[in-house]
């Protein structure tokens, strides 16, 4: 499809180069994950093929990018007769950018935040208060678990089984913006603080 040839990052890249960016991570990184029970790597390769999808035609359209990956994913789903779970996963995985979001609000001493993120989702998760003050950016870890669980029950999983292909998802993804998938390294700063 011609849009496969479009422009759709800041980097310059465009969404065939982008993507095959991007498997070239699942690749590297499929070995250390156990999926979900329902949800195969064949399965998760074909939905990172289509995760930007839709983004050419929100950019020329000037809509949701979300919104329009979706539809296709619709299309496709019902066309290759996609079980209804499979279906769930790849539209609640889409229907918004909650690492993008988090990633704008980052501090620059981010280890120093990290150290509540495990009793911040398990608060979350449990429904239960924290039982400490929470700075902005572990603020922004509430609202980002919450929206997390919510997508979890979109999807019919549990928040930790739903966690598991986010992670490997946002991971293949925000790693090919660095200069590990031979990429520009726009986003390198951010694994070389997760990892510090």
């Amino acid at each position: 499809k011609e849009e496969f040839n479009t422009e759709v990052v800041s980097e310059g890249y465009d969404l065939l180069t982008h993507t095959y960016m991007v498997l070239s991570q699942l690749d590297k990184l499929q070995a250390q994950y156990t999926l979900p029970e329902g949800i195969s790597f064949e399965e998760l390769r074909l939905f990172l093929i289509l995760h930007d999808i839709g983004k050419p035609k929100a950019n020329l359209n000037n809509t949701s990018q979300h919104a329009e990956t979706s539809i296709y994913i619709g299309q496709i789903a019902d066309r290759f007769h996609f079980s209804a779970s499979t279906r769930g996963v790849f539209e609640a995985l889409i229907s918004q950018d909650l690492i993008g979001d988090l990633v704008k609000g980052i501090p620059e001493n981010v280890g120093e935040h990290l150290s509540n993120v495990n009793s911040i989702s398990a608060h979350v998760f449990a429904g239960t208060d924290l039982s400490f003050e929470a700075t902005n950016f572990e603020k922004s870890l509430l609202k980002f678990f919450g929206s997390l669980k919510e997508l979890s029950q979109e999807a019919n999983m549990s928040p930790k089984d739903f966690l598991r292909i986010f992670d490997i998802y946002y991971k293949c993804d925000a790693s090919s913006y660095t200069s590990d998938s031979e990429g520009y390294g726009s986003l390198n700063f951010l694994f070389e603080n997760l990892n510090a």
